[in-house]
């Protein structure tokens, strides 16, 4: 068996009828075979302490795991990587356009209180990969690329939050999980 698992988080309103996001069908079709896949599915109102189970359960029998998270949900990936450092698995972090700070969003989405309580505030995130741009419009990332973190590559790229060339950047990930 492959002991090596890709599991992807989704960003916040991801649409119900893409059960799989657009990133993670880019991931999946660029390594195939290559790793298993997991994919968490959440949306504002979910009972993020059983998904986080749930996480971790499906990450379990692995050697390796791979987590990505998007957005909101790369919050949520930084949260289940300390879970899973705690149980002595290889994991490696990539983040793409990260909320890592609800107060740093540029557009007053709203957000439910379930939501807020379930987010970290990460000010010092460590030991990862972050993909995001400057010119991100959603989210302010700037001070992202104005810190220096503790073992953290950041990557700028010339796109808008969504990362609608997300693909170009997968290479990156692949160099990073090597």
């Amino acid at each position: 068996m492959n002991k090596t698992i890709l599991y992807y988080v989704h960003g916040y309103k991801t649409k119900p009828e893409k059960i799989k996001s657009r990133k993670f069908r880019n991931l999946n079709s660029f390594f195939g075979e290559k790793f298993n896949y997991g994919y968490m599915s959440w949306n504002e109102n979910s009972d993020f302490d059983k998904l986080l189970d749930k996480a971790l359960e499906q990450t379990r029998d692995y050697n390796k795991v791979i987590l990505i998270g998007d957005s909101t949900g790369a919050n949520f990936a930084y949260q289940i990587r300390q879970y899973i450092k705690e149980r002595k698995q290889n994991v490696k972090l990539i983040l793409t356009s990260p909320l890592l700070d609800v107060k740093k969003r540029l557009r007053d989405i709203p957000f439910t209180g379930n939501l807020l309580r379930a987010l970290l505030k990460i000010n010092s995130p460590k030991d990862c990969l972050i993909i995001a741009t400057n010119e991100d419009e959603v989210l302010e990332q700037k001070w992202i690329f104005e810190n220096k973190f503790n073992n953290v590559k950041v990557i700028n790229v010339n796109d808008n939050h969504r990362l609608e060339k997300f693909q170009n950047y997968i290479k990156e990930i692949e160099e990073y999980i090597k």
